[in-house]
């Protein structure tokens, strides 16, 4: 574990993806991306703001196009617990950047704060 608080816990991806992979997930039991509601809105702010110190990045830096940050959607996620993958680019091949993480699969986090209206 590199980082735990009383909202969330954060590690790194055992298998790692790209040059750096972090996952921060909630305390508390949410079951996926879908589950979210605005309501969240304070945690998941939170979880970026974890995601991006992690990879060295401060809170001014959101746009920053050397990160990467989200969510698997449903049907993709291999866990029923929300967590939040964070990588600092590159990726360490293209099929994992064209599979895995394209936006048929995968939700940058600005997606959800607009689905959620948090901006």
């Amino acid at each position: 574990m590199c980082y735990q608080d009383e909202h969330v816990v954060a590690f790194k991806d055992i298998r790692p993806v790209a040059k750096q992979h972090i996952l921060v997930l909630p305390k508390r039991h949410i079951k996926n991306v879908n589950a979210l509601t605005p309501a969240h809105g304070p945690l998941l702010k939170h979880m970026h703001s974890v995601a991006l110190k992690l990879l060295g990045k401060k809170d001014g830096e959101k746009d920053d196009i050397s990160v990467k940050i989200g969510f698997h959607r449903v049907l993709s996620t291999s866990v029923d617990h929300l967590h939040m993958h964070g990588f600092e680019l590159p990726f360490k091949s293209n099929w994992i950047k064209y599979t895995k993480y394209h936006p048929g699969y995968f939700l940058d986090i600005d997606k959800i704060y607009n689905r959620l209206k948090l901006i």
